[in-house]
């Protein structure tokens, strides 16, 4: 039986930029792992897609705390929310599961909201925040060069 979530899932990777690795995760055995794996040239993502008929996103506690855990370790993941009236998407941080769960959509609290229509611009909008994320864990854990070279001299 197709759901609103598969159809959005099959919606998402239709529309998904070329050449972009895309894996759905379905695992019952590590619960609150997001449902899709993106790639594109380099720059990875985990994506937990869902739907609303109203306002309210149903957020499961083994999720918030799979992003919140991902978010502290310097990982990079989304909550796509499809509102089925409005048909307007709603991206949200992986960080911001619980108050997504206890205050649902809030136009502030995304960082994107599009029309379903419009996954281009979508894909053209998540670039520059994952390409951001990437460029500043680079410079917070620039990598130790120096310290190997001298490993290996010695």
């Amino acid at each position: 039986m197709s759901t609103p979530e598969k159809n959005l899932a099959k919606l998402f990777k239709l529309k998904l930029p070329k050449k972009t690795h895309y894996q759905r995760i379905e695992s019952i055995a590590s619960s609150g792992t997001p449902d899709t794996y993106l790639c594109h040239e380099g720059l990875s993502v985990f994506v937990e897609l869902k739907t609303t008929k109203n306002n309210r996103v149903s957020v499961r506690p083994s999720q918030i705390a799979w992003n919140l855990s991902h978010s502290r370790s310097k990982g990079l993941s989304f909550f796509l929310v499809k509102h089925l009236s409005s048909k307007k998407l709603f991206l949200f941080g992986g960080n911001q599961g619980a108050r997504l769960a206890s205050q649902g959509l809030c136009d502030s609290a995304s960082f994107c909201i599009l029309n379903l229509c419009d996954f281009a611009s979508f894909f053209a909008s998540l670039r520059p925040i994952v390409v951001d994320h990437y460029k500043n864990q680079v410079k917070e854990n620039p990598e130790p060069k120096l310290r190997a070279r001298k490993k290996l001299a010695s």
